[in-house]
């Protein structure tokens, strides 16, 4: 795709700021009231996804061009799909979070890069990580566990383990518990260790396309090696890229099931493979992570066009697949709280599809971390007004941001939990 692709829906958006707001059905008080963190925070039109989507028809109409002042709008989008999830509650012409990414690829085409995405670029041009670290080491949060070498014997189960978690030692209790859990209930499970590459999502939302691609084949190539009918990460943003990127892409993962953990852990429990017996006296809310929740639904090619019916009223032939946000991997989660003796769930205003993102996403936290910060601290807050005694997610990246917001603001009192640690209480 390019940003041409989506001159006729650019053309198309009526101005009616649904993209700033969670739909009037959903609002429970106006604290909590707003689903867009840049147009919360910079409560100026231009950081909506309108005001993408107005950015963008403007250059594609040659009526303006991307100076400094608009990268820093472009830049600071988190890519967090909220405003599209509302925007097609009653349109399915506009896209606004793809236009915005695809703001992001134009300057990148156009060499006006972000100067900290573009170093951190460089690092995975060097060292094939997100992290900065060198691939040997990517294999050291497995040490001591029975598993796989997919390199080098044909497995049923890849366990996508993420830049993140592979490299962050304080995040190994979540990546080393999802396999202890799996073997308990005996699922075998193979790894890529120092051959296993990012993903490349991160990437693809700073604006890196080729990157993406790049990180594809390779991973598709060696999935196929290993022969792999299940692909499970613990990593939400790499479910994501799976899920929604690679299709967007045009990369297939054709014959390969992609699992979140917490989708495979909730199955197990069903199925009575896992047994949470142990009390965890403990009231928890849940984050839903952006890229498992609205941005984890499959994503689904479309190739037609956009004609008026009765001179008026524009449709699509085919009908073009409609993405709210609402095939997303919400309740599995919830299950697993559920399911453990002594955990009561209470939930926050904003969540599933319209939940607030933690901040972590687009790249902003490079290159603008203090609005990643003011985002994140939005949703603590919005957590400790639930009364609870512990933030639970599924996802690296939104545990980290919460983790570092509450630290540099002096807060404490909730713990912040990723949702395997709290399941492995329970056993």
């Amino acid at each position: 795709m390019a940003l041409e692709d989506y001159e006729f829906a650019a053309q198309y958006c009526v101005r009616c700021s649904l993209c700033k707001w969670l739909p009037i059905d959903f609002v429970r008080s106006w604290r909590y009231a707003k689903n867009c963190p840049a147009i919360a925070r910079y409560d100026f039109h231009a950081y909506s996804g309108g005001g993408r989507v107005v950015a963008a028809n403007s250059l594609l109409q040659g009526r303006g061009e991307i100076t400094e002042e608009l990268m820093e709008v472009i830049f600071r989008c988190q890519l967090c799909g909220a405003c599209q999830t509302t925007c097609h509650l009653i349109t399915e012409l506009v896209d606004p979070l793809e236009i915005a990414r695809e703001l992001k690829f134009r300057c990148v085409e156009e060499g006006k890069e972000q100067p900290e995405l573009a170093a951190a670029r460089k690092e995975l041009v060097r060292h094939g990580n997100s992290q900065g670290r060198s691939q040997s080491a990517r294999r050291n949060w497995a040490r001591g566990l029975a598993v796989k070498d997919a390199n080098r014997t044909k497995v049923d189960v890849l366990f996508f383990a993420g830049c993140k978690l592979s490299f962050d030692e304080s995040l190994w209790p979540v990546v080393r518990g999802s396999v202890e859990l799996l073997h308990k209930a005996g699922v075998s499970v193979g790894i890529l260790g120092r051959e296993e590459p990012c993903c490349g999502g991160r990437f693809f939302d700073m604006g890196y396309r080729k990157e993406l691609s790049r990180c594809a084949k390779t991973l598709l190539k060696k999935t196929k090696a290993c022969g792999a009918t299940t692909l499970v990460t613990p990593c939400a943003c790499c479910y994501g890229t799976f899920k929604q990127s690679y299709p967007m892409a045009g990369h297939d993962l054709a014959g390969v099931e992609v699992l979140h953990i917490s989708e495979l852990l909730d199955r197990l429990i069903a199925q009575r493979k896992l047994r949470p017996r142990k009390k965890v006296p403990m009231r928890v809310t849940y984050h839903d992570p952006c890229r498992l929740g609205r941005l984890g639904e499959e994503y689904e090619p479309w190739e037609g066009e956009y004609i008026k019916k009765l001179g008026v009223v524009c449709v699509s032939e085919p009908q073009k697949p409609l993405r709210r946000g609402t095939e997303g991997v919400f309740e599995p989660p919830r299950n697993i709280l559920r399911s453990i003796p002594g955990v009561e769930l209470v939930e926050m205003e904003r969540i599933k599809e319209y939940a607030w993102c933690c901040g972590a996403g687009g790249g902003v936290p490079q290159a603008y971390p203090d609005f990643a910060a003011w985002t994140a601290c939005e949703r603590l807050e919005e957590a400790r007004s639930t009364g609870c005694e512990a933030l639970i997610t599924a996802c690296p990246w939104c545990e980290t941001s919460f983790k570092e917001a509450a630290g540099e603001n002096g807060e404490n009192g909730m713990g912040i939990l990723d949702i395997v640690e709290l399941l492995r209480r329970a056993l």
